[in-house]
């Protein structure tokens, strides 16, 4: 198994969008990103994009998080957890856009109040968010991935992330535990019946030479 850790890279890796599609900020370094509110114009959406994600196509995914680093007021998390369901995600530049972003059907709800000023916090697993864009048949070693955490209609609250315009160093995180798979053949050997056969050849059961 490999472990792999990737933060936001750049002002526009992270960043949130109201959910009536009126606001776009990618620039503020203490976000209110994840806001759970019931009017659409104070609800918002978080995207941060992770670049360089050497994944290879076919690896099962272990484990997953992403972690966030709370920062001034509002420290109440309510949100569902998604990825950007596309082979190599685009920046908040090249796609100013969060609300409209084609979504995995897997989703995470990540529910967590008062967990304190400058906490840093780890979501749910996401696992199976993270695996849904890795098993994409356009999904290579090295693309981007981007994680989507969509504010809920209620409780109103907010949580306050330190993005990269903060601080390179707390900017989101991406953790992924993968074990890789599905990349040139087995080494072993070949398949056989739906058995492994090292080399030799597979005689009624019994493995020779």
């Amino acid at each position: 198994m490999t472990i792999l850790e990737v933060r936001t890279q750049a002002s526009d890796d992270d960043g949130y969008e109201t959910s009536d599609g009126a606001t776009l900020n990618t620039t503020e370094a203490l976000t209110p990103g994840v806001t759970s509110h019931s009017n659409a114009a104070l609800r918002k959406f978080f995207l941060a994009r992770f670049p360089g994600i050497t994944v290879a196509a076919g690896s099962t995914i272990d484990a997953a998080y992403i972690e966030l680093k709370q920062g001034g007021s509002g420290d109440d998390m309510h949100g569902d957890i998604v990825a950007n369901d596309v082979d190599d995600a685009a920046n908040l530049t090249d796609e100013a856009d969060v609300v409209s972003r084609v979504r995995t059907t897997a989703t995470v709800a990540w529910n967590a109040d008062n967990v304190g000023t400058d906490a840093v916090i780890q979501s749910p697993e996401i696992k199976t968010v993270v695996q849904e864009v890795i098993d994409r048949a356009g999904w290579a070693s090295g693309q981007a991935l981007a994680i989507i955490i969509d504010g809920h209609t209620s409780p109103t609250a907010v949580f306050r992330i330190r993005t990269f315009d903060q601080a390179a160093g707390t900017a989101p995180l991406l953790h992924i535990e993968y074990t890789e798979g599905g990349a040139g053949g087995d080494p072993e050997g070949p398949m056989v019946g739906g058995k492994l056969v090292g080399g030799g050849l597979l005689i009624k059961g019994r493995l020779v030479g």
